[in-house]
């Protein structure tokens, strides 16, 4: 998953189109947050988009495709592009990604393993910017 799906996908959609998307909205609004808003719902649209045919392909019920494509991949997405606009770190995003789709849980939770892992990520990226503090302090210039 790491070397594969999370490394094309987070190249892809997070290292390429969500900065693309967010250089091209500059020409027609100067809100810097609607944006980078802009610039992440477009890219995680197209996102989304692509596993359609994944979901079909697995059988899985047209209701449930729906669903699916919004609570768990859109969102999903968005975290993502949120994780990487926050540590501006596309190689720990690929990790998450990674080990969020993982098949096998590598430890025991009564949440399912990727929204632990989503979880996770979301709260190393809270305190980024107090580990790039200290990395600073521990760097000499």
């Amino acid at each position: 998953m790491l070397l594969g799906t999370a490394l094309f996908e987070e190249t892809g959609f997070r290292g390429f189109l969500l900065i693309q998307f967010k250089i091209k909205l500059k020409k027609f609004d100067n809100n810097k947050k609607l944006q980078v808003l802009l610039a992440l719902l477009a890219s995680q649209a197209l996102f989304t988009l692509i596993h359609i045919p994944w979901k079909v392909y697995s059988q899985v019920e047209t209701i449930s495709i729906f669903s699916d494509l919004i609570f768990s991949v859109f969102v999903n997405g968005l975290i993502y592009g949120l994780l990487y606009l926050r540590t501006r770190n596309l190689f720990y995003v690929m990790i998450i990604h990674g080990l969020g789709n993982a098949p096998i849980s590598l430890f025991r939770s009564p949440i399912q393993p990727s929204i632990l892992i989503l979880l996770l990520g979301i709260i190393f990226a809270a305190i980024w910017p107090v580990l790039k503090k200290k990395e600073k302090e521990i760097l000499p210039s």
